[in-house]
C-alpha cells in the first residue's frame, strides 16, 4: 500500500469513529452551551465525546437495565465522573440531549451562590444531590464525555454519562 493512500484511509477512518448520531451531537451542544455561561467564573473549554467513555457508559448502562430497578452509580468508574438518567417513555429520539437537559436544569439550585463542594453535614449533601448533575457537567477540568442507554425488560431507558477528568472534587467549586 502506498503511504498517500494509507494517510487517506487512516484520515477516513478517523473521521468515522468521530461522526455522532444526532441526539449524541444534541446532548455535546448543550453541554457546551451549558459550559459557556458567563455566571460561571472560571473559563472552560469545550468538551469532547470520547467513545472510551461511551463504551464505558453502554456497559453500565446495560448493567442497569438488567435490574431494571434504581439508578445506583457504578462502583467502579475508572476515575470517571458519572450522571445517571431514567426515561419511563419512549426513546424518542432524543435521549441524550433529555438526559443532558435534566442534568443541566440542576443549575437553578447551584448558580450564583456557586459553593465549594461539601458533604460534611446532611444539609450539605442534600443540597449537592440537587445540583451534582450540573456541576459534572460544568466541570472546569472536565474535557471528554460519552454517553450511551440500555432499555430494560419493563421499558425503562436508563442513559449513563461518563466524564473525565472527574468532576465533582471536594473543597472545589464548579464555577
Amino acid at each position: 500500500m502506498h503511504l498517500p493512500s494509507l494517510a487517506v484511509t487512516l484520515a477516513l477512518l478517523a473521521g468515522a469513529a468521530q461522526a455522532l448520531t444526532p441526539d449524541q451531537q444534541k446532548a455535546l451542544d448543550a453541554h457546551n452551551q451549558a459550559r459557556k455561561d458567563p455566571t460561571l467564573k472560571q473559563k472552560r473549554g469545550d468538551l469532547s465525546w470520547d467513545a472510551g467513555l461511551e463504551a464505558d457508559a453502554a456497559a453500565y448502562a446495560r448493567v442497569l437495565a438488567s435490574k431494571d430497578g434504581n439508578l445506583e452509580h457504578a462502583k467502579d468508574r475508572n476515575d470517571a465522573g458519572e450522571n445517571l438518567y431514567m426515561s419511563f417513555g419512549g426513546p424518542g429520539g432524543n435521549l441524550f440531549l433529555d438526559a443532558s437537559n435534566a442534568f443541566i436544569g440542576e443549575k437553578k439550585l447551584y448558580v450564583p451562590a456557586c459553593p465549594p463542594i461539601s458533604m460534611n453535614n446532611p444539609a450539605e449533601q442534600q443540597a449537592f444531590m440537587g445540583y451534582g448533575h450540573y456541576t459534572q457537567c460544568v466541570w472546569p477540568s472536565t474535557s471528554k464525555v460519552g454517553m450511551a442507554s440500555a432499555v430494560s425488560k419493563s421499558g425503562k431507558h436508563y442513559v449513563v454519562a461518563r466524564y473525565r477528568p472527574s468532576g465533582n472534587m471536594m473543597g472545589q467549586s464548579a464555577c
